[in-house]
């Protein structure tokens, strides 16, 4: 299982809708988001969304669970010190 995090953004979304052509099985895909109500649309193609939102810590550990790749995005919308949070933040999950 594949996890890619910032599914909803423009590069992940592109990744997401990738996989599948290059033979990955769309159930093997979790796209995680931080809001699942933009992934509908990948929901009805049978890759599942589930939230993952680096400012609530509860809800990461379920879209790493079970990946054993991950694509992770870090929001471009954060400073250097953020996007650090949030790769050490992913890492201990992951880990965990």
């Amino acid at each position: 299982m594949i996890t890619i995090t910032a599914a909803t953004g423009c590069h992940g979304r592109l990744v997401v809708e990738a996989l599948p052509r290059c033979g990955v099985a769309a159930d093997e895909i979790v796209a995680a988001v931080r809001d699942p109500d933009k992934a509908s649309d990948m929901a009805t193609k049978r890759v599942q969304v589930r939230e993952a939102d680096y400012d609530r810590p509860e809800t990461l550990a379920r879209p790493f669970a079970g990946a054993d790749k991950l694509l992770l995005i870090p929001s471009a919308a954060i400073g250097r010190q953020r996007r650090a949070s949030q790769l050490g933040t992913a890492s201990s999950t992951r880990q965990s």
